[in-house]
């Protein structure tokens, strides 16, 4: 047997013409013994070879052909290269149990729920089937330009039925009497002074609260901007609405709760001839500065605070110097007063109805309107547009009218 394998070593080193186990290729010094750069053979080819490629020898006999792609012997495997840590099985002691500990002290325990755990569900009105409630509307989809008012609050507020009870409510029929009238402050004082600072224009959306019976917000629209006329009197709102003045959205909501307004979305707002007659005006002030942009205008319009205080400012006469001038009670503390709306028919005994006013100071509305952010860039006073023809006091009274001013205009821009 040691014969055998002798012999087929000795056949295979003389087809090889080197030994079996020789490290790398070996040099073929012959002139012409290949092509190859040096005398290295050539890389293997399958010409002349029934489908095995074969290298040239020194001996000319066709050597077999190694799958190495050469004469070096395989590598022998190593799992891992010298150095390296040795592999070591993991073992039950390499990572011991980790002991079970119940729920510590102060936890409460677990107890399952069953059905007699819970109590009765109470009985609710809203509680109807599926199939009898509202059919489901998907809500659409907002625009890129985000709108000045919230669509989806004009049901819920434009009602009667959800309004608050007003003083002026009951005084609404009256009110819109008096302004169709003409020669009235709104008209010749009031209305060309606002319409040339407020400068509505078209694609401008004015926030007008309150509104009233819409007397201010249809000079808007017929400039181009767009009105949203808001009033917490529903009587007020209903009067105004039934004219159906395109470009205005009417809105029965509180002053302090202007949720149909989005953010930053109003350019203007006008606050005229309301803010006497509103109780929270600092929450007023807040909710507008919200819906202004930045930029924004607010123009407020009031009864002057200085020289018109519900029930404690009056007109007086001195007979020596045939002065007509204005009396004054009281001025720096804050009032609210019921105001008769029809003084003549009260004192023939008649029932009438009161508004409410408030009185602030002039400080007042300057500290709250800097408080949210509102600042106040321009003041203007205004005088009454009437005239006395007759009368031994005409002289007296139309001079006294030019120099006590009604009305007070603010104009402040959210900063």
């Amino acid at each position: 047997m040691t014969l055998h394998i002798i012999g087929i070593r000795a056949m295979l080193g003389a087809m090889t013409d080197r030994p079996p186990y020789s490290k790398g290729p070996r040099k073929d010094t012959r002139a012409g013994s290949g092509s190859g750069a040096g005398g290295y053979p050539r890389r293997p080819t399958r010409a002349g070879s029934k489908g095995k490629p074969t290298f040239p020898s020194r001996a000319g006999a066709p050597r077999p052909y190694t799958p190495q792609g050469g004469d070096r012997p395989a590598r022998p495997f190593s799992p891992r290269s010298d150095g390296a840590r040795p592999y070591a099985p993991r073992t039950e002691s390499s990572y011991p149990a980790r002991p079970y500990t119940p729920r510590g002290a102060g936890t409460r325990p677990y107890t399952p729920r069953t059905r007699d755990t819970r109590s009765p569900r109470p009985y609710s009105p809203n509680s109807r089937p599926f199939d009898k409630r509202a059919p489901y509307s998907p809500r659409p989809q907002r625009d890129s330009d985000r709108p000045a008012y919230n669509k989806y609050s004009e049901d819920t507020q434009n009602t009667a039925q959800r309004a608050q009870p007003t003083s002026w409510g009951h005084v609404a029929e009256w009110y819109d009497e008096h302004l169709s009238k003409g020669d009235t402050y709104h008209e010749k004082v009031i209305m060309p002074n606002i319409l040339r600072l407020v400068d509505p224009k078209k694609n401008e959306t004015i926030l007008d609260v309150p509104c009233g019976q819409g007397y201010f917000a249809r000079a808007f629209s017929e400039k181009g901007a767009t009105v949203l006329a808001i009033d917490i009197g529903a009587e007020l709102v209903a009067r105004a609405s039934r004219d159906n003045i395109p470009g205005v959205r009417w809105f029965v909501a509180a002053s302090d709760k202007l949720s149909m307004a989005t953010d930053g979305g109003v350019d203007k707002a006008a606050l005229i001839l309301g803010i006497q007659n509103i109780k929270n005006v600092d929450g007023t002030f807040k909710e507008i500065a919200r819906a202004l942009k930045v930029g924004g205008e607010l123009h407020i319009v009031m009864n002057h605070p200085v020289f018109r205080v519900p029930k404690r400012s009056s007109w007086g006469w001195d007979k020596e110097t045939n002065i007509q001038y204005r009396r004054l009670d009281g001025y720096l503390s804050e009032s609210e007063t019921a105001i008769d709306m029809h003084p003549g028919k009260t004192a023939e005994g008649e029932q009438v109805a009161t508004t409410l006013s408030f009185h602030r100071p002039l400080q007042w509305y300057f500290k709250h309107l800097g408080k949210h952010g509102l600042a106040v860039d321009r003041l203007e006073e205004w005088t009454s547009h009437k005239e006395s023809t007759s009368g031994p006091r005409k002289d007296a009274e139309n001079k006294s009218r030019k120099e006590f001013p009604l009305f007070l205009y603010l104009r402040a821009k959210k900063i």
